[in-house]
């Protein structure tokens, strides 16, 4: 007896034509495009099905950078586990941080700075005294250490180096970066932290000390959070994110480093969503696009084939929850499964609670564990190139190369991220993309689990780091608030570093860095380069569920709607269903019945829910003969508004007099928002003037 399975014949001689027929067939007269081929936001097409013609070849490796790591580290931990540390009292921050590396985190992404929204808090260092605080007992050497650096920048790289230098800390032997990121600094702030003309000497200055002291943490990281969180598409993501690296290689080139070195002082950090195969091609994407970029900048003799770019993903900020938070672990075990196929350095993902505020201890455990079980237990990352011989993921990882590549030659045409930036090129690109995706969400066109899809009013909060300890706030130390007089930064030579190192001497005598910090800055005309990373994507519908939450507080009761279910179970259930969803998204609760066969029956439920408007759900051929009357019997006995699940042509069934009974029909594509929020003022709890 052969063991070797054997397709039928039928099934050997298929064809794709065959597979169009029988599918449409299934579709009832709806074609495949129609129904089942997609865009992204980049008008790239998703199709149902790939096969071997869609097959590309790549034009680089995609891998990760080679391990310095032990051959059983190797194995088992193929890129870093990075936890959040957004504590803000350093002594509760220390505890976490012994919990995080003893429980199997490979390093820590300090929230040093909010400037580009992640984090829930920030950490208060401001002295030497805070790092020892926050390090006491605990060994970093060997973990690798981010910062999500924003204005403080320069500062706080110089106070954890004297720290680090005070401390007889190894500095050769902690990886990570810094996080200087000027460009995207001046995207979201409108102006550099600094006098324009200075602006890149003073981090480069700071880049040059910091190679002084041998250490192994990149000065620079080209990252994609800010245009991500404005609305980017991937493409533009990759984009933008490849120009600012390199302008971050050319003014490194410029004070003194070779091309080769300063491609890797540049770390890149990409979003990863819940979008998992997006996610996995944006980041195998942007090695082809390194690839290309590296390829370009030097001579083949120059080259170090060995090195390859530094990639840490990003759990996705602008698709966090606050509705239903608990679904934001399966947010960030499809951001890790993302980053594992995709090849990533180093991962970091948000607690899921972390849109309520700073995380408890249980919810940072949690974020750690779902990145340790994909490594130890799914083994995710153990191929070199887990996606590859996925006809689906490679075609989608080439399209989305060639359109990112596209968008990085218009930037760098058009006077490069600063001159795209300054004459708002960038923010219109970008806020036609999110305006696409908040519709699209408002319209039901795209579906997010428990806020849009499967509400759930009624959930509990999540429990809080605040809710742990009540004591959590700390008093700065009292220091000197004099702004001190900095010595001009200088980029190469021998002198380079020079004022880094001014800094370290003022930190040395008890100035704390926001008043360094005072002395960088300089006079800066504020313009808008960039639209809203403040506010994650659903927030103009969590609003209302906050509101129903507040009304709840103060009055006992939520705003509510009576569902007025015609006919059996069989005729209502799908559109009541539909209904419930719909108006829970926004915070009106909408309990269940079950039918009435009467339209005074109907009445005499709609009257004992104590409701002030109802949605009518049921069938069309149910409508045509019992909606108006329905209608006019509800609004006789005190209904304010009568909703009704149907599309545009039921009002073709109905008399035309009798059009005007119907507050507005609801089915998906109607605008979400603008409709729950006119229901809640038809309601009367929340006051006429509310607005998203």
């Amino acid at each position: 007896m052969s063991n070797k399975f054997e397709l039928p014949d039928n099934l050997k001689t298929a064809t794709i034509e065959q597979w169009h027929s029988l599918v449409e067939r299934a579709l009832n007269g709806s074609t495949i495009d129609e129904k089942l081929t997609f865009q992204t936001y980049d008008d790239i097409q998703i199709k149902p099905l790939y096969t071997k013609a869609d097959e590309v070849q790549q034009s680089a490796p995609i891998q990760r950078q080679k391990s310095t790591a032990s051959a059983t580290e190797t194995t088992s931990r193929p890129w870093k586990i990075l936890q959040l540390i957004d504590v803000p009292a350093l002594k509760a921050a220390n505890e976490q941080i012994s919990t995080d590396i003893n429980g199997g985190a490979s390093g820590l992404v300090l929230a040093i700075s909010n400037d580009i929204p992640y984090a829930s808090a920030e950490l208060p260092l401001y002295n030497l005294a805070d790092y020892q605080t926050l390090f006491a007992s605990i060994n970093i050497t060997g973990k690798s250490l981010y910062f999500t650096n924003g204005r403080e920048g320069l500062v706080n790289a110089a106070n954890f180096i004297s720290y680090a230098t005070a401390g007889g800390l190894d500095l050769s032997t902690i990886d990570g970066s810094f996080g200087f990121d000027p460009l995207s600094l001046f995207a979201s702030q409108g102006h550099y932290p600094e006098p324009e003309d200075e602006a890149f000497d003073n981090w480069l200055d700071a880049a040059a000390a910091i190679e002084a002291t041998g250490c192994k943490m990149t000065p620079f990281l080209a990252s994609g959070r800010t245009w991500q969180q404005a609305g980017a598409s991937e493409a533009m993501e990759l984009g933008f994110t490849l120009a600012a690296l390199l302008s971050y290689v050319r003014a490194l080139e410029k004070s003194g480093m070779t091309t080769a070195e300063a491609f890797k002082k540049v770390d890149i950090s990409l979003t990863t969503s819940s979008d998992i195969f997006l996610s996995t091609a944006k980041l195998r994407a942007m090695r082809l696009l390194w690839s290309k970029v590296y390829s370009a900048s030097l001579p083949e003799q120059a080259k170090d084939k060995d090195h390859q770019p530094k990639l840490i993903a990003e759990m996705s900020y602008l698709g966090l929850t606050r509705a239903d938070p608990e679904v934001n672990m399966l947010r960030a075990t499809v951001a890790t499964v993302a980053a594992g196929l995709g090849n990533a350095d180093a991962l970091v993902l948000l607690p899921f609670s972390a849109a309520h505020g700073v995380a408890s201890k249980a919810a940072r455990r949690l974020a750690l564990n779902t990145q340790i079980i994909a490594q130890e237990e799914s083994h995710i990352g153990k191929v070199e190139d887990p996606a590859r011989g996925s006809w689906y993921v490679e075609n989608l990882t080439s399209q989305l190369a060639e359109k990112s590549w596209a968008v990085f030659q218009k930037t760098e045409s058009s006077g490069g991220l600063t001159g795209m930036l300054k004459s708002g090129a960038i923010k219109t690109m970008i806020d036609e993309i999110r305006e696409t995706q908040t519709n699209d969400i408002n319209q039901g066109n795209k579906q997010i689990t428990g806020v849009t899809i499967f509400p759930n009013i009624n959930e509990t909060p999540p429990e809080l780091f605040e809710d742990e300890d009540d004591s959590w706030q700390e008093v700065e130390a009292s220091s000197s608030n004099v702004v001190p007089t900095l010595k001009a930064p200088i980029v190469s030579g021998g002198d380079a570093g020079a004022r880094f190192k001014d800094i370290q001497e003022v930190l040395g005598k008890g100035t704390p860095t926001y008043i360094i910090d005072e002395a960088l800055e300089g006079p800066a005309t504020i313009k808008t380069m960039i639209g809203d990373i403040d506010n994650r994507i659903v927030e103009d519908i969590e609003f209302l569920r906050n509101l129903s939450d507040e009304i709840l507080a103060e009055k006992s009761i939520r705003p509510n709607v009576f569902l007025a279910n015609l006919g059996t179970a069989s005729e209502f259930t799908a559109r009541a269903t539909w209904a419930k969803s719909y108006f829970e998204t926004g915070g009106i609760e909408a309990p269940g019945n079950e039918g009435f066969t009467t339209i005074e029956q109907l009445v005499e439920g709609y009257t004992a829910s104590g409701a002030t408007i109802a949605c009518l759900c049921s069938t069309d051929a149910r409508y045509t003969t019992d909606a108006a009357n329905a209608a006019r019997a509800l609004l006789k006995h005190g209904a304010e508004a009568i909703y009704i699940v149907a599309r545009p042509s039921f009002l073709k069934t109905i008399a035309y007099e009798d059009r005007s009974l119907f507050q507005t029909l609801l089915y998906q594509g109607t605008d979400m928002v603008s409709t729950l929020v006119e229901a809640h003022q038809i309601i009367g709890f929340a006051d006429d003037t509310v607005a998203v």
